[in-house]
């Protein structure tokens, strides 16, 4: 959710800019989730509840007709005041780019890191997945954990990881969790991606089970 709003933040518009006849103001832009979905790699479903979830948080408002999306940063003057009073003066004139970069850096250093499940660390720690991954991966994880057994998760989320790494994906974060709840929907024996059978096997249990234990 924090890359959703950080990337709002930076697409934004520095001051008002003239739309097709509309004015939009700074702090907004003109988006649609198809676009967000293609510019953060996820899925339209996740841009959509990111999006539904910082509105409740009054980070953003959004108004949408048929044909696009005009989303607002809440507090974007606020911020990027405070931003600039911080700043030292440059000797150039810093482009809104810059200003932006700026705003993101230190809104992303005061707000508090939300802390990671044990189970994508254990993926990390792994080498299962990359750093930018962490927090999307985390989330589909926590989503998972909601309706389905902490260690059915970890193992499958494991196995579907280092099946993965053997394919082209383009978009893994969606491909992750297509094919970890379709494992989760079956049994051992008939899970499957792409006509892959999941063995207990793949997972060392002993191991896990050790790791796992430390949270009971």
């Amino acid at each position: 959710m924090k890359d959703v709003y950080l990337h709002c933040l930076l697409s934004a518009n520095f001051k008002p800019k003239n739309w097709k006849g509309e004015i939009i103001g700074r702090g907004s832009f003109v988006t649609t989730y198809k676009k967000l979905s293609e510019e953060l790699g996820m899925s339209p479903q996740e841009i959509r509840t990111a999006i539904n979830k910082l509105i409740d948080s009054n980070d953003l408002t959004k108004k949408t007709t048929n044909k696009y999306t005009i989303i607002t940063v809440v507090g974007y003057d606020v911020r990027q005041n405070s931003s600039e009073e911080t700043t030292s003066k440059p000797t150039k004139r810093a482009t809104n780019k810059q200003v932006k970069v700026e705003v993101v850096k230190k809104i992303y250093e005061q707000e508090p890191k939300e802390p990671i499940h044990y189970i994508t660390e254990r993926l990390f720690e792994n080498n299962l997945i990359n750093q930018n991954e962490v927090v999307l991966i985390d989330s589909v994880i926590l989503e998972c954990l909601e309706l389905y057994n902490a260690v059915d998760v970890a193992i499958k989320s494991e196995y579907v990881l280092k099946q993965m790494s053997t394919k082209q994906v383009a978009n893994r974060i969606s491909y992750f969790k297509t094919s970890l709840i379709t494992n989760l929907n079956k049994d051992y024996q008939q899970a499957q991606i792409k006509n892959e059978l999941v063995s207990n096997d793949d997972v060392d249990m002993d191991e896990l089970d050790e790791f796992l234990t430390q949270f009971k």
